[in-house]
C-alpha cells in the first residue's frame, strides 16, 4: 500500500507519517513550493512531491494527478 501525505510543512502531518511508517506503508510526502517542508527529511518518506499553492487550482490538481501511483 502507498499513501500520499500533504502539508509537509505542518506538524500534524508528522504524526500521520510516523503512524503509517510503523505499519510499513510506503509514503510520498507532498509539500507546497516555497515552504520549509521539513517532513521531506523523515526516515519514513520514500518519495517527495512539491506542489504549487492550492489557490492556483489547475496547477495544483495537475501536480496531484502527476503523483506516482504504485
Amino acid at each position: 500500500m502507498a499513501v500520499l501525505v500533504t502539508d509537509a510543512n505542518l506538524g500534524y502531518a508528522w504524526t500521520v507519517i510516523q503512524s503509517l511508517g510503523k505499519k510499513g506503508i510506503e509514503i510520498t510526502v507532498a509539500g507546497e513550493k516555497g515552504s520549509s517542508n521539513m517532513l521531506f527529511y523523515s526516515k519514513n518518506c520514500r518519495e517527495r512531491l512539491i506542489y504549487p499553492k492550492p489557490e492556483n487550482e489547475d496547477a495544483f490538481i495537475s501536480a496531484m494527478r502527476g503523483a506516482k501511483h504504485k
